[in-house]
């Protein structure tokens, strides 16, 4: 039981790090095209604070949202 417990919070951690890799990625990109956060929520057509907890990794980017920033 306690082992399970470990893995479990092990699996978690490696989702948070995969959505910080891709709030990681949407940063560099944004950066490159020297756009603020605003502007990027806006070519997305979301909020700024939505946009903003996605390059954080706070917010998770659903399959959706993958095919707009696509």
């Amino acid at each position: 039981e306690a082992s399970h417990a470990g893995s479990s919070e092990i699996l978690k951690q490696l989702r948070v790090k995969k959505y910080e890799d891709l709030g990681l990625l949407l940063r560099s990109w944004r950066l490159k095209q020297k756009l603020t956060q605003a502007q990027t929520a806006d070519l997305l057509d979301i909020d700024s604070g939505n946009y903003a907890s996605m390059e954080r990794g706070h917010r998770v980017i659903g399959k959706k949202m993958r095919n707009r920033i696509e």
